[in-house]
């Protein structure tokens, strides 16, 4: 095979209980190869002791999630009283713009990744929402990186590529997600650039804003089949089997795998990718 390989991320891991069963069934299915855990899930501790054992193979991203949740550290700004975070991309934008909220979202980030490091070691870091894809905050995200040799930082970039059978997809819910993904690729060169000062990797695609909520194996193929030369594709699920029902059968449809190997990539993660 060439240099053409692709990663299925299962974000929010450790959030609920679904996506903890979610991941497990993902991975035994032999298409969840990576998995993005929220220190500040509510079912942390049961992703770490219950699942993770059962998935030696797994590789583990910091989930960073200041969207919703409880705080871990004392960070004021960017969650209430009662160290809850109920924040929008909006707000943690605005947020980005100011000194104090800068300082508020490094703390968190950092206490979180340390969480996790205590567990398992970081192959990666995203955030929930990809908030991190806001360009002050991927400073932030890459200079931890670096600080916790950390190597790789997602790039959120995905290529528009309108479905063939567009009359299945909600019109109005697409354009939500086309405005996103608009606006996360915007970022995209910047980031790759702070990226590059710091000296971490990246991913160069991901799959996963401009189809979230109706994400299925025929338009991971005609994604993949539009991508000419080497890359490194990463689509990120959640895979809940009540709340994204699509999202969890894509993890359990085994002729997926067989799909993505005649687009000519290989399933693998991160730690596989820094290891070689």
């Amino acid at each position: 095979m060439g240099n053409k390989k692709f990663i299925l991320n299962a974000d929010n891991f450790g959030v609920n209980n679904g996506i903890n069963r979610g991941v497990l069934d993902g991975y035994n299915a032999g298409l969840i190869t990576s998995a993005g855990i929220c220190a500040n899930g509510k079912e942390f501790d049961a992703a770490v002791n219950e699942i993770l054992p059962e998935c030696p193979h797994l590789g583990i991203c910091a989930n960073l999630n200041i969207s919703f949740g409880n705080a871990i550290s004392n960070c004021d700004f960017i969650a209430d009283g009662r160290r809850k975070f109920n924040n929008t991309y909006a707000s943690i934008y605005s947020m980005s713009a100011n000194k104090k909220g800068i300082i508020a979202i490094e703390k968190e980030f950092r206490a979180q990744i340390e969480k996790i490091s205590e567990i398992k070691k970081i192959d990666a870091l995203n955030s929930n929402g990809n908030v991190h894809a806001i360009p002050r905050i991927f400073n932030i995200v890459c200079k931890l990186a670096s600080e916790y040799n950390i190597p790789f930082v997602r790039l959120s970039r995905e290529e528009i590529i309108i479905p063939h059978e567009f009359g299945k997809v909600t019109k109005l819910r697409f354009s939500v997600n086309l405005i996103k993904t608009l606006i996360t690729n915007s970022f995209s060169k910047e980031n790759l650039k702070t990226a590059e000062k710091y000296g971490i990797k990246t991913n160069n695609l991901t799959i996963g804003t401009l189809y979230r909520g109706f994400l299925e194996p025929q338009l991971v193929e005609e994604y993949l089949n539009n991508i000419q030369g080497d890359c490194i594709v990463e689509c990120f699920v959640i895979p809940d089997k009540v709340n994204r029902k699509k999202e969890y059968n894509l993890c359990q449809n085994k002729l997926l795998a067989d799909k993505i190997f005649r687009c000519g990539f290989d399933l693998t993660n991160y730690r596989n990718l820094n290891e070689k």
